[in-house]
């Protein structure tokens, strides 16, 4: 079971405070007493001296001592006499809900309590408080108090333990005010229960009516004892005035539970305020006159301090109504034009009378029948996300117009096309989903989106959204149509793939007897569709095949394979001593050979990163060198050569040389 323990240290003593949290405790260690114990800590936080304060346990005075407790100035030492003494403990009067559905033992605990907050004296008489007189300043002690002995049949009492520093006096807060709510003939004052609850116990609340002289509301301290005080965050109390707009000045004082009163806190200007609202206008109508133009009437009762009306605009008949200037109509005004009117959803009226206080009354609703034959706007922000597995997401921005119910989705494979219905009823959202196939040749899909309202008016459609598919169809298959076999190489030609969405041409090759193509060559979209391979070898038989590729990456199948014989070119001398050598300085490939005799021309072959061979330079007849400027850092480079005879035979092709840098 707890037990709490509190202090105060005046500069010259400690007063300790204590109590049991439950009555039968209480009553129970009325019996077997409290022993209270002091630590001295030192500059480590040790305790290095034990004293304890009392040679006996600390219980409530005899009933006979009570007597001289019984002062003027001390109205609580009987009230914790009866309390702990009396036969009986009947309450008079109403006190609030807590004491008429309380039993007697938790009245005798409760007012035991509360007048040994009030008044530090009657604590001490109640053995609930202590004042140590022997404490030193600038120390730190260690308090601790506990039961005599352990109570019979009931739940260990816990030890209270509390640190006090003498080093520093202990301030006493003020309290402070929440803004106050003035009423009819009222003020409500309001004080937030935190921190206070833990600083105070009960109030004066006092008044002034210049804010020097202050005199107090009640004759005995305040104590908040409403049932549902654990709901609440604020304190109160109401204050009732004979007059409105009379002001006055609040302030309040604390008390503790040493019975301490505090300083005075700062006081607040309060006063009671005109609540009544007027009459509320009655036979409240509204008429549509044309476009956004409505026409609102009503009746109103006159009133010496009515000052004006306000008109409210909303979609609801009970709610959401919005008014439709700042200042209020004067108040002989009896009707209205509203010239902005929603023509896109309903619109309900409200009049409402205010009077010179602020205070308003509002009519019964009025509703203005609008015939609406206005169409909304076009929808925009058009988008869509189409996937690989023909899932399509379209999306696109809200209409503006509050009436809109939905939206008309409509689609075509082409532009110029008519578009028709992607589903029957208007969609309610802003997102539609589709699914298409997309193994077509139609490449791209277009939707347009249209508002419906209420009424049925339709808008115009949205702009154009064109949609590309997925390319999931491989593009057709080249062929080849001619051939021409020469001393310079193998010549081809081909029809390209009929595809639309071709980009490029590849070219393979390989020897019969070899178990697979090799790439030699790629031909972008609109380059001739010829190719003459110069680097094939003499009397070996070749396989070509072709392939097309699109702008998605799909490959079409390879073309039926072509089957070329080449002819015998021995017999005729290659160049000799060829060499190929990067030159720093020039940022070039010096190529250097020696010339047969009888050569006509020298044609120089160059392949990148292993790739096919390319002719790059024809050479006439008597020159022997090259310098190839077209290369780049990082590449590796192989270089051939052929000789060209005057009669049209050519050599076999060279030794291929490798440069990298």
């Amino acid at each position: 079971m707890r037990l709490a323990l509190s202090s105060r240290y005046t500069g010259k003593e400690v007063r300790l405070r204590w109590a049991p949290a439950k009555p039968g405790a209480w009553t129970l260690l009325n019996r077997s007493g409290y022993i209270l114990e002091r630590f001295e800590l030192d500059s480590m936080g040790q305790r290095v001296r034990i004293t304890r304060l009392s040679t006996q346990p600390l219980k409530p005075e005899p009933l006979d001592n009570w007597k001289r407790f019984a002062r003027p100035e001390n109205k609580y030492a009987l009230i914790a006499a009866q309390a702990i003494y009396g036969k009986t403990f009947a309450m008079s009067g109403n006190s609030g809900g807590l004491l008429t559905k309380a039993d007697e033992l938790t009245n005798r605990y409760s007012f035991t309590l509360l007048a040994a907050d009030l008044s530090f004296e009657t604590a001490q008489a109640a053995g609930l408080g202590f004042v140590d007189k022997t404490a030193e300043p600038n120390k730190r002690y260690y308090y601790r108090v506990y039961s005599a002995q352990p109570l019979v049949n009931y739940l260990p009492v816990d030890t209270a333990q509390l640190l006090v520093d003498t080093r520093k006096v202990s301030e006493l807060s003020r309290p402070f005010w929440q803004p106050p709510l003035e009423e009819e003939h009222k003020v409500n004052l309001q004080w937030p229960k935190d921190p206070h609850r833990l600083l105070f116990t009960a109030y004066h609340i006092e008044r002034s009516t210049d804010g020097r002289a202050f005199t107090r509301l009640t004759q005995q301290p305040y104590i908040n004892m409403e049932s549902d005080v654990q709901t609440k965050t604020n304190f109160s109390y109401t204050d009732s005035l004979p007059a409105n707009y009379r002001p006055y000045y609040y302030r309040l004082v604390g008390i503790t539970s040493f019975g301490e009163e505090s300083q005075p806190g700062e006081p607040i200007r309060a006063m009671g305020r005109d609540r009544t609202p007027p009459r509320p206008p009655v036979k409240v109508k509204a008429t549509h006159l044309g476009g956004k133009r409505v026409e609102i009437q009503w009746e109103a009762t006159p009133a010496g301090d009515l000052g004006g009306f306000y008109i409210g605009r909303g979609t609801g008949s009970l709610t959401g109504f919005q008014p439709l200037f700042d200042k209020p109509l004067p108040p002989g005004i009896r009707r209205y034009i509203d010239e902005q009117a929603a023509t896109d959803t309903t619109n309900y009226y409200v009049v409402a009378a205010v009077d010179t206080s602020r205070n308003a009354a509002a009519s019964l609703s009025a509703y203005c029948i609008i015939v609406d034959t206005i169409p909304p706007s076009k929808p925009t922000g058009l988008v869509a996300k189409l996937d690989t597995n023909g899932r399509l997401v379209l999306q696109w921005k809200k209409n503006p117009e509050r009436d809109v119910k939905g939206y008309l989705v409509v689609k075509a494979n082409q532009r110029d096309h008519v578009f028709t219905a992607a589903v029957k009823r208007p969609v309610s959202g802003t997102v539609f989903r589709d699914t298409l196939q997309l193994r077509t040749l139609t490449e791209k899909i277009y939707y347009q989106v249209k508002a419906v309202d209420q009424k049925d008016n339709t808008s115009v459609a949205s702009d154009i959204l064109e949609v590309t598919k997925p390319d999931m169809v491989p593009p057709s298959m080249p062929v080849f149509n001619d051939f021409k076999v020469t001393v310079e190489g193998v010549t081809l030609s081909w029809v390209p793939s009929s595809s639309k969405d071709v980009v490029r041409h590849r070219l393979y090759r390989k020897k019969s007897k070899e178990p697979g193509y090799k790439e030699i060559a790629q031909f972008q979209q609109g380059t001739p569709p010829t190719y003459l391979d110069a680097t094939v070898e003499p009397e070996q038989w070749y396989e070509y095949a072709l392939r097309a590729e699109d702008d998605a990456g799909l490959r079409s199948p390879l073309s039926k394979n072509l089957t070329v014989k080449t002819p015998d070119f021995k017999g005729r001398t290659g160049v000799v001593s060829f060499t190929a050598t990067y030159n720093p300085t020039q940022k070039a490939v010096a190529v250097n050979w020696r010339n047969p005799p009888t050569a006509e021309r020298v044609v120089i072959y160059r392949a990148e990163n292993d790739g096919a061979f390319q002719l790059i330079a024809t050479i006439q007849k008597g020159m022997a060198q090259y310098q190839d400027k077209q290369v780049k850092p990082g590449a590796r480079y192989g270089y051939t050569a052929r000789v060209f005879y005057p009669d049209g035979q050519l050599s076999p092709f060279g030794s291929i040389v490798n440069v990298s840098f």
